[in-house]
């Protein structure tokens, strides 16, 4: 896994519920309490799961749940960080259609053997009104997409619905439909 995520979920974690329980959220998934995540490391998808894991448990959150609270902070310090993935993409689909490329990007910095893994984690498809994902990841974080993908939905006006076409948000692997939905101005123009 790119160091983003585990990056992003620990500051999640320390601004939320403070830096004592994000510590012993890190010691009860296995990491250093006081573990410094690199965006620019790989990491063990299975490993960095049970900090997900670990998380719902202490905080009592669903999945979902999780994934919908830590969506907008997601995309707030993603476009703080990397802006120009996020310049003329004022649209779901084409910036979703551009993920491969961002993903990769950050990829660019692992070794060879991790580089090859995450470019083999998904692939986006255009799709008549939205695109379709494919996914496959041991850390089972496609509902972290879906979240993330339905919050950029609100962020440009756009509601977005996702509906797995195969396997589901738990699952290694899947196979998403993120739908743009038209909005009733839109339809009746």
């Amino acid at each position: 896994m790119i160091g983003w995520v585990p990056y992003l979920l620990s500051a999640f974690l320390e601004e939320t519920a403070g830096p004592a329980v994000r510590g012993e959220i890190l010691a009860e998934a296995g990491f250093d309490p006081n573990e410094a995540f690199r965006i620019d490391a790989g990491y063990a998808d299975r490993q960095c799961r049970r900090i997900l894991d670990a998380a719902c448990a202490r905080l009592g959150l669903s999945e979902e749940a999780a994934f919908a609270a830590f969506a907008p902070f997601f995309l707030d310090r993603s476009r703080t960080m990397f802006p120009a993935f996020f310049n003329r993409r004022p649209r779901v689909r084409d910036f979703l259609l551009h993920q491969p490329e961002v993903h990769n990007t950050l990829a660019a910095g692992l070794k060879e053997g991790q580089r090859d893994h995450v470019a083999a984690k998904f692939r986006v498809e255009p799709m008549p009104g939205g695109v379709r994902v494919f996914y496959r990841s041991e850390n089972r974080l496609a509902g972290l997409y879906a979240a993330v993908a339905c919050r950029l939905g609100e962020e440009f006006g756009e509601p977005t619905r996702v509906r797995y076409e195969a396997g589901g948000p738990g699952d290694a692997e899947c196979i998403m439909a993120v739908e743009v939905l038209e909005q009733p101005a839109q339809a009746a123009a």
